[in-house]
């Protein structure tokens, strides 16, 4: 069974059109989505690149425990690297005590993040999700025609 082989390919411009928009879309709208207990500690445990770095066996994030062991590691790392990117140390980092806590439970013990800090720890985020949705429009303009993947 042969399948048929199609010869078209996306224009450049197309896919920078594309990008540009999802981006004009996902990057003002980032702030606006309220902060999750879970997201404080993505941010909080970013600390364990530095600590992996460093060989440092005496850290937390050397230790056996359910937070090292079950918690996957590439989030706190993507964290951890914009956050130096953007200058952030690992003593400017708010801990928070209890995870449990919802936006006004931290905002009571001082564990909000502040605003560029939570800026620079999502926007890796908002990169694959606008990576992610221009692979899908490649996906769909390949697979079936222009007007699906617009839609």
């Amino acid at each position: 069974m042969e399948f048929p082989v199609r010869k078209r390919k996306i224009k450049l411009i197309e896919v920078i059109l594309v990008t540009a928009i999802l981006a004009a879309v996902f990057f003002p709208r980032m702030m606006d989505i309220q902060v999750a207990a879970d997201e404080y500690y993505w941010i909080s445990k970013s600390v364990y690149l530095e600590e992996w770095i460093a060989m440092d066996t005496k850290a937390e994030s050397w230790q056996l425990n359910n937070l090292t062991l079950s918690g996957p590691a590439l989030p706190k790392y993507i964290i951890a690297f914009s956050r130096l990117l953007g200058g952030y140390d690992r003593a400017e980092l708010d801990r928070p005590e209890n995870f449990t806590f919802y936006y006004e439970g931290e905002t009571l013990v001082g564990a909000i993040p502040s605003d560029k800090l939570l800026f620079i720890s999502r926007a890796p985020m908002v990169v694959l999700s606008i990576l992610i949705g221009v692979l899908i429009y490649c996906l769909f303009w390949l697979g079936i025609n222009r007007f699906s993947a617009i839609i």
